[in-house]
């Protein structure tokens, strides 16, 4: 196949539509919205090519109309969080030996747009990096030249209708297919070089009827094309079905993100691309770089997730702003980059602490989020596929009553027993002690019990870090309490008596203690970490473990490590995990200080040293 030298992983295979599948001149329509054609007026790309800039830092312009007073405005429609790409290459040139540009450079390009740094700012709209899932050559029909919206409307749908692609039968299935024009194949509008939409089927009436789709002209030269395709997919994440983000007082097909910024022209990694408005800079922005992860506030939660064949880092974490944002990092990529954020809940207000696991609802695994908002729990869950997204705040009630009355952080677990697995979620009491809620997953009303009220000679708790035991049937509940600078010890057995143990004071000082159980030695060690009981910024965290080989296990002596005499802000809050990096696993580590996170790790042994502080950055 012509030019695939510089594809990376991905070669596009070849088909052609039966003649039976084609109807030409078959318009299809939803009979719900009207479709609106999104276009991209001609004169853009005929600004200078990078208006000097480069790949050493990000490109921010007024929006090219100076109207300084721009806003955008959520509609409350859809928007694709997590984009997967499907490439369509239109037309039998693009077997020709001297096409240009070549398959293998668009691919190439393309890949380097979707999980590079171009798309981290779309974050402030809820939308995270994307995925390439393919590419195909339409070798018939081709384009008519010049070819007409009912062309491309048509195709797309006999292209699923053939079952080439699957329907759009749920928003978990749905893919952005892009058609590549060959070169000087034209729109019948002469001002247009590309445009996206949603068209419908009216042989197909469901909620999802509509198809994300959009075309790009090609003249031959690889960064119109790529600046074209950029374009394109920033609006079509954003408002893929003309009710997601949009410019407030503007009329379509004029009125999205990119529209604002056509002369905002630069490269991200060696790739041309068009600028987008970022309402937060209230800029046209081209984001090459990164930057630390800033405005965060309360107690996050880290783990590490089933997504990737390696398993990304999943951080949640309140933010100074309101709301929540949501941060992962992808470990297939031997630089391991962090993306986000992906911003999520700020109707709900700032939240103080979150819980969060990966659930074995969906595969991989839906995400999981319990978050406090003053003395209140709200949940929160995202699917597991591509085009997932966040849903909006939910109260928890348990047995009839909101929870309510509650203090320092949620923690949220899936534990062992039932069936489906039962989630269990323990919180301090404002007035004192902890709760323990659970939801019966195997009851397809998913219903919250609770509270078992316990530990209330404790005092008012600050926090807290639950586990279940990984040995026994199926696992005694595990708990630390942090009470001042005193850390406490409380279990429960697997029942039938259910019967509560504890508060057990350890020999152990610290603040915000987290609690895991790791995969050393032959039960598993336990694990804690706690910040420093110093009231100086220098004070850093403190290592506890537990042998539980030892038929009367004691706990280590403590290690310190992060202290830093030139720190100015003391570290407020952690969170821990041990990740599948090395045999039997670093221990990973975020902590938090002001309003930015740094980033420690332990290696598996057998010297065991703690590597950091680490600046956590994720794309501008």
């Amino acid at each position: 196949m012509p030019g695939l030298e510089s594809a990376s992983a991905i070669i596009p295979t070849v088909m052609a539509l039966p003649k039976s599948y084609r109807s030409p001149g078959r318009t299809r329509r939803s009979g719900a919205r009207p479709y609106r054609e999104r276009i991209v007026p001609h004169w853009f790309v005929e600004a200078p090519s990078d208006h000097g800039h480069d790949d050493r830092c990000d490109v921010k312009n007024p929006p090219d109309d100076g109207n300084a007073e721009i806003n955008v405005s959520f509609n409350g429609g859809a928007i694709i969080p997590h984009v997967s790409v499907q490439l369509l290459f239109w037309g039998n040139q693009w077997t020709q030996q001297n096409v240009s540009p070549s398959i293998g450079s668009v691919i190439s390009a393309i890949q380097k747009i979707l999980a590079g740094s171009y798309m981290s700012a779309l974050g402030q709209y809820g939308i995270g990096p994307g995925t390439l899932s393919g590419a195909t050559i339409i070798t018939w029909p081709n384009p008519p030249n010049p070819f007409f919206a009912d062309d491309w409307h048509n195709l797309i749908w006999d292209l699923i209708d053939n079952d080439t692609f699957p329907r759009p039968d749920s928003p978990d299935a749905r893919n952005f297919y892009s058609f590549v024009l060959p070169p000087e194949v034209n729109f019948n509008d002469p001002n247009a070089v590309g445009a996206h939409g949603s068209p419908g089927d009216y042989d197909f009436p469901s909620a999802y009827d509509r198809v994300w789709a959009g075309w790009v002209m090609n003249d031959g030269r690889l960064d119109t094309v790529t600046r074209r395709f950029s374009h394109e997919l920033v609006e079509a994440c954003t408002d893929p079905e003309d009710d997601g983000w949009t410019i407030d007082g503007r009329s379509p097909p004029l009125d999205e993100i990119a529209d604002v910024c056509l002369k905002t022209l630069g490269k991200v990694n060696g790739i041309a691309v068009q600028g987008y408005w970022s309402q937060r800079d209230r800029a046209c922005i081209i984001p090459t770089g990164t930057l630390p992860l800033g405005g965060v506030s309360g107690v996050p939660t880290l783990i590490q997730s089933r997504f990737g064949n390696k398993g990304n880092f999943e951080l949640v974490t309140p933010m100074a702003s309101g709301g929540l944002a949501h941060y992962w990092r992808n470990n297939d990529n031997p630089l391991a980059p962090w993306f986000g954020p992906i911003r999520f809940g700020q109707e709900a207000g700032r939240f103080e602490a979150v819980g969060m696991i990966q659930s074995n609802f969906g595969d991989p695994g839906n995400l999981e989020v319990v978050g406090r908002i003053a003395d209140r729990l709200v949940f929160f869950w995202r699917g597991s596929a591509p085009a997932a997204r966040w849903s909006a705040p939910i109260p928890i009630i348990a047995d009839g009553v909101p929870i309510a009355g509650v203090t320092g952080n949620p923690v949220l677990i899936q534990s062992r027993r039932g069936d489906k697995g039962n989630f269990e979620l323990v919180t301090p009491m404002a007035s004192g002690g902890l709760a323990h809620y659970w939801r019966n997953n195997d009851d397809p009303a998913i219903p919250w019990h609770g509270p078992t009220i316990f530990g209330q000679e404790l005092g008012i708790v600050g926090s807290i870090s639950l586990i279940e035991k990984k040995f026994g049937n199926p696992g005694n509940l595990e708990l630390v309490a942090g009470v001042g600078t005193n850390i406490e010890f409380l279990w429960r057995d697997s029942g039938p008596e259910f019967a509560r143990k504890g508060p057990i004071p350890i020999a152990a000082k610290g603040i915000s203690p987290v609690l895991a159980q790791s995969r050393f030695g032959a039960m598993g060690k336990f694990e804690i970490l706690t910040i420093e009981p110093s009231s100086t910024p220098d004070g850093g965290i403190v290592h506890y473990w537990r042998n539980d080989d030892d038929s009367s296990p004691p706990w280590s002596e403590p290690t310190v490590f992060g202290r830093d005499p030139a720190r100015q802000r003391p570290i407020e809050s952690l969170t821990f995990i041990q990740s599948n990096f090395a045999n039997p696993g670093n221990l990973e580590v975020i902590v938090r200080i002001g309003d930015q996170f740094v980033f420690f790790w332990r290696d598996s042994g057998p010297a065991f040293n703690w590597n950091g502080p680490i600046a956590v950055t994720a794309g501008s």
